[in-house]
């Protein structure tokens, strides 16, 4: 019998200083909040930590729209759109096809230096 390995879903502290180091810098006063509490989860992300919008070729009718790196909620109105126009093969509103996945395996990386 298979044995499924389930993630952990407890927090670490230590992401929390090292993400407190780095706003830190950017805001200082930020340093002077106490933290009561903090959340563990999935974090969906890809290798270069944008957004992918495609056709998966190999499958029939099959689109993706993941790897959003903590930015699925605040992408969502603009995933709709793109996904919908590709789907229904119309003329793109915004220019997603640095976001392809073929972008990996062609190693055109779409890199943001913001994004931690």
């Amino acid at each position: 019998m298979k044995t499924r390995t389930v993630p952990d879903f407890i927090t670490i502290w230590h992401f929390l200083e090292e993400m407190a180091k780095t706003i830190d810098k950017v805001l200082p006063p930020i340093g002077q909040l106490r933290i009561i509490r903090q959340w563990a989860g999935l974090y969906n992300m890809s290798p270069d930590r944008q957004p992918i919008y495609d056709k998966v070729d190999e499958v029939e009718g099959f689109y993706v729209a993941c790897g959003f790196s903590g930015h699925g909620f605040m992408f969502g109105p603009v995933t709709g759109t793109v996904m919908s126009e590709m789907i229904l093969g119309l003329e793109p509103t915004i220019d997603a096809s640095r976001l392809k996945l073929s972008r990996f395996a062609e190693g055109k990386l779409f890199t943001e230096p913001s994004v931690v």
